[in-house]
């Protein structure tokens, strides 16, 4: 994130007010856009049974991002949760002579 390039927008004061006379009119607001920040990742694993003889086995990688932004003196703080998916696969076994549930 070091090596991405400041980025720079200017946004007219017309787009600012929601009026759609005024939209894209007036002097601009210089906005700079610097990213910064980490993420943090997680594996995720689940087993979950599907019949009596397979079981579907899932991996996920969980990435969490922290966002903060600061806006003319007043800064705003999210957290964005992505889920990928590395692996799902249903295991089956032989079929049991007997079953028994709770």
């Amino acid at each position: 994130m070091e090596q991405l390039p400041e980025h720079s927008e200017t946004i007219p004061f017309g787009s600012l007010t929601n009026n759609s006379l005024l939209g894209g009119l007036g002097p601009g607001w210089c906005m700079t856009i610097r990213p910064q920040g980490y993420v943090q990742s997680r594996l995720c694993q689940t087993a979950r049974s599907l019949a009596i003889n397979s079981v579907q086995y899932s991996a996920e990688l969980v990435l969490t991002v922290t966002v903060n932004m600061i806006l003319d003196g007043r800064s705003s703080t999210i957290t964005v949760e992505h889920e990928v998916l590395l692996a799902s696969v249903i295991i089956t076994g032989q079929t049991p002579n007997y079953y028994a549930a709770d």
